[in-house]
Formats: structure tokens, C-alpha cells, sequence
């Protein structure tokens, strides 16, 4: 089980985002059980991508595969990336939002940090860039090719947004 260091995290993200992160923190991440699917962690950090966001968390929300959590981490930006992983996190649960106050602390939310260490068996984890997105099989499909290949680990390419216009 993911145990978020709450009392750490908490000082250091801003008074306005304290109740965000507590609401979705608590009890968000699941545990897998003997048998079933594994948990697959993707995560995206996010500076300055108001213009990309929302394409690339919709990407990940609207998987065909469904044992997910989406970790978000608003890096400090000045525009509106905070407010819309608000608004993503306040629509689903699945989306477990981090703010911190300076672009590229990574003393800030050690626990976005280090997800990929602290993962059980048959967890997955990816990465997501903010100006990027996953077509709907996405994980579905690159699950399906590991567990035939035996692989313990796989990379791929994703789809560039172009941060002047959003397509």
C-alpha cells in the first residue's frame, strides 16, 4: 500500500490547495489483491500547461483499462494548470492532485517523487508529460504486449500537443 507522508507534504503546499490535497489523498490509492489486475500509477508533472492539460489528463481518464490512479503535479505554475487538476480532481476520484509553490522543488511532495518505489506486485507505472496524451488502448495494449514479450519493462512514444494552439 502507497502511504502518503501527509504531515510533510502538507506544510509545504500552499494554504488554498491544503483541503484539495487532503480530500483526494486519503484513501485514494488502492490495493491490489492476489489474482486480480495489477494497479497501474501514471504520473504527470505540469508547469505552465494550461493549454495541454486537459487533453493529456483526458487521455489517461478515458483508458479502456481501469484500475488506475493518476498522480498530478501542478509545478509551481503562474497560469491556470492549479485550477483545472482542481477541477479534475474534484470530478474524479481517480486523479490524486499534488501543488507545489516552486517550479522544480523536489523537496516538495517527495511522495509524487518516489512513487515508482514504492510500488506492489504487478503495479505498473507511467509517464506522462503534460503536452502529451495516450490513445484510448493505450494501457490496455501495452499491458497485453509485456505480459506476451515476458517483459519487466517497456517504452514507447506518445502524441506531441502543441503548446501554442493545443492540437
Amino acid at each position: 500500500r502507497i502511504e502518503h507522508i501527509q504531515s510533510t507534504t502538507k506544510r509545504k503546499i500552499r494554504e488554498t490547495d491544503a483541503a484539495v490535497y487532503e480530500k483526494y489523498t486519503a484513501g485514494t490509492v488502492k490495493d491490489v489483491s492476489e489474482g486480480r489486475k495489477g494497479m497501474i500509477y501514471v504520473r504527470t508533472c505540469a508547469y505552465n500547461a494550461e493549454k495541454t492539460l486537459r487533453r493529456a489528463m483526458d487521455s489517461v481518464l478515458n483508458q479502456t483499462y481501469g484500475e488506475l490512479t493518476y498522480y498530478v503535479l501542478d509545478n509551481g505554475s503562474t497560469d491556470r494548470t492549479g485550477e483545472i487538476l482542481r477541477e479534475y480532481a474534484e470530478k474524479d476520484s481517480r486523479v490524486v492532485p499534488f501543488f507545489n509553490r516552486v517550479n522544480r522543488n523536489l523537496k516538495e511532495n517527495p511522495d509524487f517523487w518516489s512513487l515508482a518505489y514504492r510500488l506492489k506486485e504487478n503495479d505498473m507505472f507511467c509517464l506522462l508529460d503534460a503536452d502529451d496524451e495516450y490513445d484510448t488502448t493505450f494501457l490496455e495494449e501495452m499491458i497485453s504486449f509485456m505480459k506476451e514479450k515476458k517483459l519487466d519493462i517497456a517504452a514507447c512514444g506518445t502524441r506531441f500537443i502543441n503548446a501554442m494552439n493545443g492540437t
